[in-house]
């Protein structure tokens, strides 16, 4: 690849994360959410969550048609990708675990653990819708899969195969978040997603090289949600502790909208280097290349001969 066309694709993939930005900074000012800005939690704790989830829902939907259709050429989650940073804004105006536990939760039981749980189900469902719509874009003829960005060619992996990954990628996350978040400020939180989302996603990927994306940026969810339901579990209610916002359960400490926002970015962005990497231990255990012939090029030439 050229310096030209890296840098092209950088500019390309930036700008379709900064028109995401801008869909969702515009949606959270105009609409008010949260309700309460750096006390709300998005959805959890708000006057009307029904209306702030229908928001999100259509936020994120044009930030991906809107992203696909700036970087779309350059991989086929480039839109998801970009729209679950630019919906990481909501994420900024809340507040921590720790404020909405002071202000929203009731006193008699941690039931909002509970709620958590529900609303990041809730915030994974309108991302798989986003990638539903990518997916139906690619049957249609509009976007090219994968593995004619990357010259990697998807292969049918058994179901246990594919679960296999998704937990190892789980596991590896989850392990990562108790090193990582150690408090519940924003950019520790923001950060330990992203970070343990990418490094679980990069082993369970070296481990099971599977496709699509999905597999694999869906372990944040099993993470937070086992978080919140252990944090309920293992809470008295009688301890004043966490009802100030003090917390032991690393798991418990970001929001759903971290986990629904950094953990699949961090996930796909592991998925492409970890194709990338992949490619070329199959180039170097396979004859060279013709002069002059790109990888991708090559695996677009094979594809179209007859078998």
């Amino acid at each position: 690849m050229s310096l030209y066309a890296y840098q092209r694709r950088r500019v390309l993939l930036l700008t379709a994360v900064l028109a995401s930005i801008a869909v969702f900074h515009f949606a959270s000012r105009l609409f008010h959410l949260p309700t309460y800005p750096h006390f709300g939690g998005v959805l959890i704790g708000d006057p009307t969550p029904l209306t702030g989830l229908v928001i999100v829902a259509v936020a994120l939907v044009v930030a991906v048609l809107l992203a696909t259709l700036i970087a779309g050429t350059l991989r086929f989650d480039a839109g998801l990708f970009a729209a679950t940073l630019g919906m990481a804004t909501l994420s900024t105006r809340a507040g921590r675990v720790s404020d909405i536990l002071r202000h929203s939760a009731p006193a008699s039981s941690p039931v909002i653990f509970i709620h958590f749980s529900l609303e990041l189900v809730l915030l994974y469902a309108l991302v798989s819708l986003a990638w539903s719509i990518l997916w139906g874009l690619h049957t249609s003829g509009y976007l090219k899969a994968d593995e004619f960005r990357d010259g990697v060619e998807d292969t049918y992996e058994p179901f246990i195969f594919k679960l296999s990954a998704f937990a190892m990628q789980a596991g590896v996350m989850a392990l990562l978040m108790f090193l990582l978040a150690q408090t519940d400020a924003k950019p520790q939180t923001l950060a330990a997603v992203g970070i343990s989302s990418f490094i679980g996603a990069r082993v369970a990927y070296y481990m099971y090289p599977i496709s699509p994306s999905p597999w694999l940026w869906t372990g944040p969810l099993a993470v937070g949600a086992a978080g919140y339901v252990f944090a309920y579990f293992n809470i008295s209610p009688s301890d004043p502790l966490w009802q100030t916002g003090q917390l032991t359960h690393a798991l418990a400490r970001p929001l759903p909208i971290d986990y629904a926002t950094l953990g699949p970015a961090g996930a796909i962005l592991a998925y492409w280097l970890s194709r990338r990497w992949h490619r070329q231990r199959q180039l170097e255990q396979s004859p060279p290349l013709p002069e002059n012939q790109s990888p991708i090029d090559h695996f677009i030439q094979q594809q179209q001969r007859p078998h």
